[in-house]
Order: structure tokens, then sequence, then C-alpha cells
């Protein structure tokens, strides 16, 4: 049975890079809990070059050596809506314990360093 792992989160979200920095909106989960996750990923009032995408990370033991972060579905540049689909998570996560879920945002734009922000909502689905 798919349950909502996670209620919908709102955060106002800054980037200034073409380097995507995520942002976790969950707190550290025991991943043994988890299995075929789906997230949906709101967009609310963009700046022009603003883009973001759902993540998960993961770690083996302890959550302040995580991995890097994973994007789940594409990129959502424009006000709207976004499902990543199921991510197979059982085998993403091999050995690891520890998930948790973002938001990874960027500026899409090739010049210039200025700030670009939206406000994201984030919400989490799967069989638990």
């Amino acid at each position: 049975m798919s349950t909502i792992l996670m209620p919908k989160k709102t955060k106002t979200l800054v980037c200034g890079s073409e380097t995507v920095n995520y942002t976790s909106f969950t707190r550290w989960i025991p991943a043994i809990s988890i299995r075929d996750p789906k997230t949906l990923l709101t967009l609310v009032d963009p700046t022009t070059d603003f883009e973001v995408t759902a993540g998960f990370q993961t770690a083996t033991t302890d959550p302040k050596t995580p991995d890097d972060w994973t994007a789940m579905g594409s990129y959502l540049g424009q006000e709207g809506s976004n499902c990543s689909g199921r991510v197979d998570l059982f085998n993403a996560l091999g050995s690891k314990f520890w998930v948790r879920f973002g938001a990874g945002t960027r500026n899409k734009a090739t010049t210039g360093t200025g700030m670009n922000r939206g406000q994201v909502s984030l919400t989490v689905s799967g069989v638990s």
C-alpha cells in the first residue's frame, strides 16, 4: 500500500550558480522502511533563471558523512509541478542504511551570477 512518507513541505530556495545545490526537506529516515518512493515537486513564482529538481541522499552508517545527492526526475524551470515517478530505491541503496529527500536548485543561465529564487514544495510518497 502506498503512503505519504512526507507531507507537503514548502521552502523558498535561492541559488546563484550553475552548480546544483541541494536542500534537505526531510530528516534522515532508515532506508529499510522505504520502497519505490516518488516525489511531487511544485514550483511557484520562480525568477527567470531558476531551476529545481527533487533528489535523495544516502548514508551508510553515519548521516554526518553522507553520499552525494541523486536527482529524481527532470528539472522544473517554470511555475508548475513535476512527478518523479517511482524510483527503485532498493538498487540505489545497496548497503546504505539512511536516506533523506530534498530539492536541488541551479541557475540555468550560462552567464552572470545573479541570485535566483523560487518557492518550492515537495511531497514524498512510497511503500513503507
